[in-house]
């Protein structure tokens, strides 16, 4: 019976069996020494010999890791990445409470980068700056909605405002903000109202990352905006970029995206509302304006040619003629347009009299042959002309404006339409840049005519820009600062023409009094200064005592006689 039990097979249990299979069982092959049929030892890191010697992937690796250690990868991945995005957030926010990338992208954008930056600026102040804002620079760049702009800032202190002290973290504010308050603010320092420090000053919009965040989004006309406001900061700013380079990028973009040109093709096919239409219009004159002003201050090519301005005049909304203070909007309104104007005279002078401002070259040689140019005289006659034009459409504008108490904006005082109009005439009797300079000694009677023309501007144009500072209503910046280096050089240009050293040597003690006032960054202004003193004193004659104080009494007491 035993010898039979030990010739048949006796089945195990089930246990005995599993135990005996996981003795026995091979370690599973990874996918390439499966496919290159070597053996393959499995190593402590986890992956096989063979796959560490090569360096390559090896599928054991993938395989021993189990679901749940997948999902403990992935955690700290996220939180690792979740504290580099805190890192690069405001103080006090977190990535986990933004909803979607774009709420992160608008915080990022926000982030400011320095270290003053981070503090909060009080409610109060930022609404100064706001309102200021409005009273001035918006009459001569209208391209904003003044209730859009409010509302939006009410929103943003409803929403970031703490309650402990009433301020509103810097970080939180659009960059379309931001520049307003930044220009609102260097308006009150202008006029002398003061600025407390309470209110979180100062302004300071970091250029390059403005640029950057405008340039990405360059199709949007909220840009071009931001981009304009960052340009009219720059004026302000001597150790800033050059508002010339900000004025290049938005004429090019302009022209680009058809903002000044005839936008109703473009209205029609996009169903902009009417109001949207005119702001677009309004932003086409402010870019327009902006680079006008660059290019004769600068003396440098313009952006837009005359000929691709194809945008109706900026007009009241008709919701703004409704509204109580329907007054004021039809005042800047009008205000609008003058300077417009303004802009536009500067280009016709420029290009007549100085004709390396034009845009364009000119016409080719048959069409000058059978259109020759006029003469020089008459188109200073017919300029002249259109320059008196203007100065009593400015009148007309000052005087109904007297009703004004606000001392903030100038475009309708008559001292800044009077520095205006002489500025003018500087620019139409100033010896052509591209012609050869004329010989020292006798000059034809026209010549003779324009020199003293230019000598009676260039006097008259010294002595209101220091009244003009005298009623705070002089802006130091880098536009100021051209004009007042261009008027040191006219007055050179006089003296050697001219045999009253005298007159001359008092204006140009004023003209260097004036770059005195500068603040310390305007080092240009400064050197300009010195250089005009040491004029002084070689053309002054010996017996003379001509000092910045004495030229400046006489210039208060003639003020308001002879204007």
């Amino acid at each position: 019976m035993k010898a039979s039990l030990n010739r048949f097979r006796v089945q195990r249990t089930a246990q005995q069996d599993s135990g005996a299979a996981a003795r026995i069982a091979p370690l599973p092959a990874c996918r390439r020494c499966r496919q290159l049929k070597k053996r393959c030892t499995r190593t402590a890191q986890g992956c096989c010999a063979l796959c560490a010697l090569t360096g390559r992937p090896c599928s054991l690796m993938e395989e021993a890791k189990s679901p749940v250690s997948r999902e403990r990868e992935l955690q700290a991945r996220i939180e690792w990445l979740s504290g580099l995005v805190d890192r690069g957030l405001p103080a006090g926010q977190s990535v986990r409470e933004l909803e979607t990338g774009a709420t992160l992208t608008g915080a990022v954008n926000a982030v400011p980068t320095t270290p003053e930056d981070r503090e909060s600026v009080s409610i109060a102040g930022s609404r100064r700056y706001l309102q200021a804002y409005f009273r001035h620079v918006h009459r001569a760049y209208p391209f904003l909605d003044s209730e859009e702009v409010m509302t939006e800032f009410d929103a943003l202190c409803q929403q970031h405002a703490t309650s402990d002290d009433g301020c509103l973290p810097r970080a939180c504010i659009p960059s379309r903000l931001y520049g307003v308050m930044a220009i609102g603010a260097t308006t009150l320092q202008r006029a002398g109202e003061a600025l407390d420090p309470a209110d979180g000053g100062p302004f300071e919009p970091c250029a390059q990352s403005v640029i950057e965040e405008c340039v990405a989004s360059i199709d949007n006309t909220g840009s071009l905006g931001t981009l304009l406001l960052l340009g009219l900061h720059l004026l302000f700013r001597p150790t800033e970029i050059s508002p010339w380079a900000v004025a290049g990028i938005l004429t090019r973009q302009a022209i680009a995206s058809g903002l000044v040109g005839d936008s109703g093709h473009f209205d029609a096919a996009a169903r902009v509302s009417p109001r949207d239409q005119e702001l677009r219009r309004r932003l086409g004159w402010s870019i327009y304006v902006f680079d006008r002003m660059i290019a004769v201050s600068y003396g440098v090519l313009v952006g837009i040619a005359e000929t691709k301005m194809r945008l109706p005049l900026p007009s009241i909304m008709l919701h703004k003629y409704a509204a109580a203070d329907g007054q004021q909007y039809t005042m800047a309104l009008q205000v609008s347009r003058h300077v417009i104007a303004l802009r536009h005279l500067e280009t016709r002078i420029a290009k007549a009299v100085h004709g390396h401002l034009a845009a364009t070259g000119s016409s080719s040689g048959s069409s000058s042959r059978a259109n020759p140019p006029q003469p020089l005289w008459m188109l200073r006659q017919d300029l002249r002309r259109q320059v008196e034009d203007w100065y009593t459409q400015g009148c007309l504008l000052s005087s109904s404006a007297i009703w004004e108490q606000d001392q903030v904006p100038f475009h309708n005082t008559i001292t800044w339409l009077n520095v205006r109009y002489q500025n003018l005439l500087l620019l139409l009797y100033s010896p052509p840049s591209v012609a050869p300079s004329a010989p020292l000694g006798p000059v034809a009677d026209e010549d003779v005519r324009s020199l003293a023309e230019l000598q009676a501007a260039s006097n008259r144009y010294v002595h209101l820009s220091w009244v003009l500072y005298e009623q705070r209503h002089l802006p130091f910046n880098r536009i100021t600062l051209n004009r007042l280096l261009s008027l040191g050089a006219v007055l050179l240009y006089c003296v050697t023409r001219s045999t009253s050293f005298l007159l001359a040597s008092e204006e140009i003690s004023l003209c260097a009094s004036l770059l005195k006032l500068f603040p310390a960054p305007w080092e240009a202004a400064h050197r300009g200064a010195d250089i005009l003193d040491r004029l002084v004193d070689l053309i002054a004659p010996p017996d003379s005592a001509v000092t910045p104080a004495t030229a400046a009494a006489t210039t208060t007491r003639n003020s308001c006689s002879s204007y």
